[in-house]
């Protein structure tokens, strides 16, 4: 009897990516354990395919304590139906399921947050070896990608969509107009942002593929607007890219585009508690101050006061009170014209 060639690789999806219809499967990954020597870690997979047209990948639970994502790609994938569909959507509800379960931002298997690992690797430890297939065998497929972020358990944020400058001013135009038409209140274009090393933005801009994250909610706290919102902006994607027919549903008001300096990011200048004078969408001026640090254990010791340099409008803020030296307490963004 013929022994089958060891396949290519040890991880495999489920369902078949190129086949026509609605499917639901799992990124199938081996990892042998305590409670089961021949294991695997099943990260849910959907894919609705059908005709030709451009393929839209979608992607929440990247950290597990951001839900609302979560919540709108499933009710998309029930919703959406093949005959809608012109090209295919990919979506990935609960990106690192190890840390969704544990309502986590970092996997508790082996403390890597995936948002900093990619590109990833094949003989790496789990959460390397997830982003290695999402980044290889998936984005790989996909012409848009959007990444479905929220305030998680520390910072509270408004809705916004966020992405960077391409090399080429053709992706950055059309990365915006993927911006612009998820209608989110607000569209950061982020040119200093602190820490872009091992991020999914990175390596899918790196492929030169117009990418999006989104950020929804606020400190682990899931809301029928927030969903509602969320899931707009989805089916705006689905119309956008071209992969379902329809109108854009426009937000409120158009999404007003701001870049943050790097003096928009205000880091704790010790330990302490954080006491806030500013709130989420406020808008402040240069050198306001936007909060106090008070030492934990020397209530003697006067409060350190906190300032920002630039004025602008407070897109994110840190929400629990304890804080530790160099944690960013506020981001604030300031209105721009992208020039490309």
């Amino acid at each position: 009897m013929a022994i089958d060639a060891a396949p290519k690789s040890i991880f495999s999806a489920t369902v078949d990516l190129d086949a026509r219809g609605k499917h639901f499967g799992h990124i199938q990954i081996p990892f042998s354990r305590d409670d089961a020597a021949i294991g695997n870690v099943l990260v849910p997979l959907i894919s609705i395919k059908n005709g030709d047209g451009p393929c839209l990948l979608l992607n929440a639970g990247t950290h597990g304590d951001e839900f609302e994502g979560q919540i709108a790609l499933r009710n998309l994938a029930h919703a959406l139906q093949v005959k809608d569909v012109s090209g295919q959507v990919i979506i990935v509800p609960s990106l690192n399921l190890p840390a969704v379960l544990s309502n986590a931002r970092c996997s508790p298997i082996d403390r890597l947050n995936i948002n900093r690992v990619f590109p990833g690797k094949p003989t790496g430890s789990l959460t390397e070896k997830i982003a290695s297939f999402f980044l290889d065998e998936l984005v790989s497929r996909a012409d848009f990608v959007v990444d479905l972020h929220a305030g998680g358990t520390n910072y509270g944020c408004v809705c916004f969509g966020m992405m960077h400058r391409y090399a080429k001013a053709a992706t950055s135009r059309a990365t915006l107009a993927m911006l612009k038409a998820f209608s989110a209140p607000f569209g950061v274009i982020f040119d200093t942002e602190p820490d872009r090393d091992g991020m999914l933005d990175t390596a899918v801009e790196d492929r030169d593929k117009p990418f999006i994250a989104v950020e929804l909610g606020s400190s682990r706290a899931v809301t029928p607007r927030s969903i509602a919102v969320t899931m707009r902006g989805v089916r705006n994607m689905l119309v956008h890219c071209g992969v379902t027919k329809g109108d854009i549903t426009a937000g409120e008001a158009p999404t007003q585009i701001l870049g943050v300096p790097a003096a928009g990011f205000v880091a704790a200048e010790d330990h302490g508690m954080f006491e806030p004078f500013v709130d989420l969408a406020d808008m402040v001026k240069p050198g306001d101050a936007i909060g106090q640090l008070h030492s934990i254990h020397r209530p003697d010791r006067e409060p350190i006061v906190h300032r920002i340099k630039d004025g602008g409008r407070v897109v994110m803020r840190r929400m629990t009170g304890t804080t530790t030296h160099g944690d960013c307490l506020v981001v604030v963004g300031v209105p721009i014209d992208p020039g490309f």
